[in-house]
């Protein structure tokens, strides 16, 4: 008798467990649906494809964040800017200053960088001199601009998880001002699915069945998300638990890491997190 008992309260817990799960599933698929995005021609994207279109504005940001950086290395720290980097500030050089004006095309030596650093030390306003070489955040050419972003592109996929995760951050800060209103609450309830998921028995079967959900651009932005400012301790311990990053595209990600790098970033910010 008291073993039918124990085997009817197993039974309860579990179908109770279960409903809960598929109530919370249910809940984060109509999250998912209630999210729009308004394009310039006031067209209203819905659902999944509203996501494609969000994580189009990340790297809208990412992209000209990637150029701030780019004009950060050069001022501070332009060992950093490798061949591209320098290739353009000779250019330059050579038609703005007249040192520079019998040299020939750049070749990467050692000698031609260290002038270029020469010259930059001696202007005493690096920022000014900066600017007058290829202008300000406004009006750089598009082609400049894509050398900017190229070369601090190459900083980020070559540096360690620290500097990647603080300009992630950086850059979440922007995007979350414009839009973590839409989509906050969504992070929120993958949170309380997550944290449910790790209280019931079998817990990886229904992180499968969750995971399975996802689509690739909600993925990419809960990566980001979860490497800014904005997530807990706990959020990306749970994410790394069940494996959630498990089908994210890594040409999703504008640095295109691999299940290595991720690991790493994310455990990075896991450790030096100081909310629980």
């Amino acid at each position: 008798m008291l073993y039918n008992f124990d085997l009817t309260k197993e039974q309860f817990q579990k179908n109770s467990e279960n409903a809960t799960f598929f109530s919370l599933l249910d809940l984060h698929n109509k999250k998912v649906s209630s999210i729009s995005y308004l394009t310039g021609d006031k067209i209203e994207i819905q659902s999944f494809h509203a996501f494609k279109f969000y994580n189009e504005k990340y790297n809208n940001i990412v992209s000209i964040q990637l150029n701030n950086l780019a004009r950060h290395l050069i001022c501070d720290n332009i060992d950093a800017v490798g061949f591209n980097g320098y290739n353009l500030l000779w250019t330059k050089l050579k038609k703005l200053a007249k040192e520079f004006k019998n040299e020939g095309f750049y070749t990467g030596d050692l000698k031609q960088n260290q002038k270029v650093n020469d010259y930059f030390t001696r202007s005493g306003d690096k920022w000014e001199l900066l600017k007058s070489l290829i202008g300000t955040d406004y009006n750089t050419t598009t082609q400049d601009f894509n050398i900017l972003e190229g070369f601090a592109l190459v900083f980020i996929l070559d540096t360690n998880s620290e500097e990647r995760v603080k300009f992630i951050q950086h850059v979440h800060s922007y995007f979350y001002q414009d839009y973590g209103h839409i989509l906050g609450h969504y992070f929120r309830n993958v949170h309380y699915l997550l944290e449910h998921i790790d209280s019931i028995r079998s817990p990886n079967n229904f992180a499968n069945v969750f995971r399975a959900q996802l689509s690739r651009y909600e993925l990419s932005l809960m990566y980001y998300n979860a490497l800014s400012n904005m997530t807990s301790k706990r959020h990306i311990e749970l994410l790394l638990k069940y494996d959630i990053f498990n089908g994210l595209y890594a040409s999703d990600i504008f640095y295109s890491p691999d299940s290595k790098t991720i690991e790493k970033d994310l455990t990075y910010n896991l450790k030096n997190k100081n909310t629980p």
